[in-house]
């Protein structure tokens, strides 16, 4: 992915411009690379969610998308400790 790139991939993350014109290399990098890794477990949790509710089994589905929604937001925690550590680095 080109640099172009990079930066508009964080914006939509909700970066704000006027921060990522700080952030050094290794910042945009793990930026990214963090955020990609969670657009694609978001769209693996997606597609299991299809194929289960495509069960019709209702306890399932609940089952699922609870233990989905409590990953998600331990992610998004350990997201926001990960990102206070790399501001610390530098």
């Amino acid at each position: 992915m080109e640099w172009p790139e990079i930066i508009e991939f964080l914006i939509e993350k909700g970066h704000d411009f006027k921060d990522i014109k700080d952030y050094n290399l290794y910042q945009l990098k793990t930026f990214y690379e963090t955020g990609v890794k969670m657009d694609n477990e978001r769209i693996k949790n997606t597609f299991a969610l299809d194929a289960i509710s495509s069960s019709g089994n209702t306890e399932v589905i609940k089952d699922v998308a609870s233990k989905m929604n409590r990953d998600n937001r331990i992610a998004e925690v350990e997201k926001i400790k990960q990102n206070l550590r790399d501001r610390k680095k530098f």
